[in-house]
């Protein structure tokens, strides 16, 4: 998806995740000013050939994921933006 950044309501940031089978994450967010709380499904699978997430193709690796309150993140200083999570996620809620 090709969204333009500046049209983000800023601060988005991950409250909680969930490794999901499929190499997909269940999130809650929250975001803006006003922390308006939505969540949704991301699918990480595209993004096991990327260097950067390689070592989560193992999927007890990627099974370790948390928040540090601002992102998605793996041992090994594996993150991912949260705008990315947020604007290529399904919404289900």
């Amino acid at each position: 998806m090709n969204v333009d950044v500046r049209s983000l309501p800023f601060p988005i940031n991950v409250i909680s995740v969930s490794p999901l089978d499929g190499y997909r994450l269940a999130l809650e967010f929250e975001v803006g000013k006003e922390r308006k709380r939505s969540s949704g499904i991301f699918d990480m699978s595209g993004y096991l050939g990327w260097p950067a997430f390689q070592a989560l193709a193992d999927e007890n690796e990627f099974k370790k994921v948390y928040t540090d309150g601002f992102t998605a993140c793996w041992p090994g200083d594996i993150d991912i933006a949260p705008e990315r999570l947020y604007t290529d996620c399904e919404s289900v809620a």
